[in-house]
């Protein structure tokens, strides 16, 4: 499917596109559950393309992390269970409680970086 060929490549622009709207507003657990759900709604992926999605969006947030901070590494060990559980939380719920995944995986990116002190980049 020409969707899913595409979506690893539209995964990892990702951070880099959504960032401009995270300064304006700037909720990046919403933001960004928005963005994954769009992807995971188009390219319909199954719960190992989800898992390797929440990777690549959690690698290319840390590449993009490392141009404006040291601390990008650790950023990525920190962020790539997030990532990959919301990934997976909306890849599961795709079919019948899509908009509860959906809210789901705002509470758990919330949560995390509520109590990991993680929120985007000022």
């Amino acid at each position: 499917m020409t969707n899913n060929l595409l979506l690893p490549l539209f995964t990892a622009m990702a951070p880099f596109v959504i960032w401009p709207i995270e300064l304006i507003l700037p909720y990046p657990h919403v933001v960004e559950e928005i963005v994954k759900a769009v992807m995971v709604w188009w390219g319909k992926p199954n719960a190992k393309t989800a898992l390797l999605l929440g990777a690549i969006f959690a690698f290319s947030e840390a590449v993009f992390y490392l141009f404006n901070s040291p601390s990008a590494l650790s950023r990525l060990v920190y962020t790539l269970p997030l990532h990959v559980s919301t990934f997976l939380i909306l890849a599961l719920s795709r079919r019948r409680f899509f908009p509860l995944g959906l809210a789901a995986a705002i509470l758990t990116h919330w949560l995390y970086n509520k109590f990991t002190g993680y929120p985007a980049l000022p």
